[in-house]
């Protein structure tokens, strides 16, 4: 599709979305499809969860309108939304999730020509896993991943402007469905959770199609889209190795989660903050990225970054105990 479709089109989705929603809400509470705070929460009344279904709704409306296209994608979202879906109903073993997540994102490599065997491989591919699900780990306060998912398109849509490396109707539509999604969430109560039905797919769209980018670009530097969830995600695992913790086991160890529950600060007060902060940084890519070499941008930022996270974050931890 090389046109943007009239904006009556985008109008009538967003009513439907709507409605959507609202009919899941009535079926979340008859079927009890709660989080219930518990020690590691950063929540305090129970909230419906799955509200990220309606991402697969419009996965599935944009594939039929579009007559398939970027399907392995998509296909791979869906997939994934299916199975988190069911671990939201009934607890899957963390072992077969694992395999699942491990089969799309090697349906997504072989889709990409990437599935190239190079000592590259298993690590392109074990940060695509830890990547995705580092997206429903920081998944844990009112707005953040909205806030971020909208920083995120917002420079994948100035991208596509400028290159037309996707289908600027798919963005768009991602755009939409996470603002309806943003009215039931970004609030002092939210009224329902992405969920790993949301979190995981729609992680995993964002990474492929930044992926996109990165091929088109010949460089690594659209990554930055994703870089305070890198930098949260990725120090919190060095931390708990540290200290010599169960990375798999659910914690609150994040820095957002610490603004709060320790500090008491707003959740939407933070996840604006992290919005702001990522804004930044992706219009720095774009004022930035041809005057550094390639790859230039990507490690600026993740060195100034974690040269600012480490010292505030051991601050923080040590003053809060």
């Amino acid at each position: 599709m090389n046109f943007v479709w009239p904006f009556q089109y985008f109008l009538i989705i967003g009513f439907v979305l709507f409605a959507f929603v609202q009919i899941y809400l009535r079926l979340a509470v008859k079927y009890n499809l709660f989080d219930t705070p518990n020690e590691r929460s950063s929540h305090t009344k129970r909230t419906i969860r799955g509200g990220g279904v309606i991402f697969l709704i419009t996965i599935i409306g944009y594939l039929f309108i579009s007559k398939g296209q970027y399907f392995t994608v998509l296909a791979g979202a869906l997939a994934l939304g299916v199975i988190s879906f069911v671990d939201d109903v009934k607890n899957l073993p963390a072992k077969l999730r694992l395999a699942l997540h491990f089969i799309v994102v090697i349906f997504l490599l072989y889709d990409l020509d990437l599935l190239h065997f190079t000592w590259l491989l298993p690590v392109l591919m074990v940060f695509i896993l830890w990547l995705m699900n580092a997206y429903n780990f920081m998944d844990g306060i009112n707005g953040i991943t909205f806030s971020n998912t909208l920083s995120h398109l917002f420079a994948l849509v100035y991208a596509a402007y400028l290159t037309g490396f996707i289908d600027l109707n798919l963005l768009y539509l991602l755009i939409l469905t996470n603002l309806v999604f943003g009215y039931y969430n970004f609030r002092k109560q939210a009224i329902c959770f992405l969920g790993d039905v949301g979190s995981i797919p729609l992680g995993f769209v964002l990474i492929a199609l930044t992926l996109l980018l990165v091929i088109d670009n010949g460089s690594i530097d659209p990554l930055v889209f994703f870089s305070l969830y890198m930098i949260d995600s990725g120090w919190t695992i060095v931390q708990r190795i540290l200290n010599r913790e169960n990375i798999l086991k659910p914690h609150r160890k994040h820095l957002y989660q610490l603004l709060a529950n320790e500090y008491k600060i707003g959740h939407l007060e933070i996840s604006t903050g992290f919005f702001m902060i990522q804004m930044v940084i992706n219009t720095g890519y774009f004022i930035l990225d041809d005057r550094i070499e390639d790859n230039g941008y990507f490690f600026l930022v993740m060195a100034i970054s974690s040269l600012v996270y480490i010292p505030l974050k051991y601050f923080l931890v040590k003053r809060a105990n």
